[in-house]
Protein backbone atom coordinates (compact mmCIF):
# COMPACT_ATOMS: atom_id res chain seq x y z
CA UNK A 1 0.00 0.00 0.00
CA UNK A 2 1.40 3.23 -1.06
CA UNK A 3 1.06 6.15 1.42
CA UNK A 4 -0.08 9.15 0.05
CA UNK A 5 0.66 12.97 1.64
CA UNK A 6 -1.79 16.27 1.11
CA UNK A 7 -0.40 19.74 1.81
CA UNK A 8 -2.72 22.37 3.17
CA UNK A 9 -3.73 24.83 5.53
CA UNK A 10 -6.82 25.47 7.84
CA UNK A 11 -8.45 28.58 8.98
CA UNK A 12 -9.85 28.98 12.62
CA UNK A 13 -11.70 31.51 12.61
CA UNK A 14 -13.80 33.53 15.11
CA UNK A 15 -16.39 36.12 14.03
CA UNK A 16 -19.81 38.61 15.61
CA UNK A 17 -22.55 36.85 13.66
CA UNK A 18 -23.55 41.29 14.02
CA UNK A 19 -21.43 42.56 11.89
CA UNK A 20 -19.49 39.21 9.95
CA UNK A 21 -15.91 40.76 10.96
CA UNK A 22 -13.65 38.33 12.30
CA UNK A 23 -12.93 39.03 16.03
CA UNK A 24 -9.97 36.62 16.59
CA UNK A 25 -8.21 34.00 13.36
CA UNK A 26 -5.50 31.63 13.02
CA UNK A 27 -4.11 29.74 10.07
CA UNK A 28 -2.35 26.45 10.82
CA UNK A 29 -0.90 23.20 8.40
CA UNK A 30 -3.73 20.95 7.20
CA UNK A 31 -2.74 18.47 10.40
CA UNK A 32 -2.99 20.31 13.16
CA UNK A 33 -5.47 19.86 16.10
CA UNK A 34 -8.10 21.76 15.78
CA UNK A 35 -9.49 21.60 19.31
CA UNK A 36 -6.27 22.74 20.43
CA UNK A 37 -5.88 25.73 18.38
CA UNK A 38 -9.45 26.92 18.89
CA UNK A 39 -8.54 26.92 23.05
CA UNK A 40 -5.25 29.23 22.40
CA UNK A 41 -8.32 31.38 20.00
CA UNK A 42 -10.48 31.74 22.81
CA UNK A 43 -8.19 31.84 25.48
CA UNK A 44 -5.79 34.75 24.03
CA UNK A 45 -6.81 37.95 25.97
CA UNK A 46 -5.65 40.32 22.90
CA UNK A 47 -8.08 38.61 20.11
CA UNK A 48 -10.44 37.67 21.90
CA UNK A 49 -11.04 40.13 24.79
CA UNK A 50 -13.19 40.08 28.09
CA UNK A 51 -15.47 42.44 25.77
CA UNK A 52 -15.99 39.68 23.28
CA UNK A 53 -16.71 37.31 26.16
CA UNK A 54 -19.24 39.59 27.77
CA UNK A 55 -21.17 39.91 24.52
CA UNK A 56 -20.61 36.11 23.11
CA UNK A 57 -24.23 34.15 23.81
CA UNK A 58 -23.20 31.37 21.47
CA UNK A 59 -20.12 29.40 20.17
CA UNK A 60 -21.17 27.52 17.10
CA UNK A 61 -18.30 24.86 15.64
CA UNK A 62 -18.15 21.93 13.17
CA UNK A 63 -17.73 18.52 13.92
CA UNK A 64 -14.23 18.75 14.69
CA UNK A 65 -14.06 20.85 17.15
CA UNK A 66 -16.26 18.59 19.44
CA UNK A 67 -14.90 18.41 22.96
CA UNK A 68 -16.00 18.56 26.26
CA UNK A 69 -13.51 20.69 27.27
CA UNK A 70 -14.66 23.17 24.87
Amino acid sequence: MKKEYHYGFKAHIVCSVETELPVAYSVTPANSDEKKEMMKLLECPISFNEEHRKIAEYLLLGRGYDSTDI
